[in-house]
């Protein structure tokens, strides 16, 4: 299988098209569980990990509909879920951002 860095690499170019990434840290993960369309319940672990990218251009996948670059106050305002806001407070009391 991929390693957790694979992983990132992987996913980031299938996303969002950036291919360059300079991978700085690991933040943190978190395990939630959702109920997916067909009504059963579903685990999920999501790993997170600080990266830039000199890539301005953005190439998102069919999955997506838009994207933006955002600030941290307004990924802050924008999230609803608390785990997702921990990871992003985290990153930055760590100074990575």
């Amino acid at each position: 299988g991929e390693s957790e860095i694979q992983t990132l690499i992987r996913e980031v170019r299938e996303e969002t098209g950036i291919d360059e990434l300079d991978i700085h840290s690991y933040i943190g993960k978190i395990n939630y569980s959702y109920f997916r369309g067909d009504g059963m319940k579903s685990e999920k672990e999501v790993t997170f990990f600080f990266a830039t990218t000199p890539t301005r251009e953005v190439k998102i996948s069919e999955e997506h509909a838009d994207f933006r670059w955002v600030t941290l106050g307004d990924a802050l305002s924008m999230l609803d879920h608390a785990k997702l806001k921990l990871i992003l407070t985290k990153g930055h009391r760590k100074g990575l951002y």
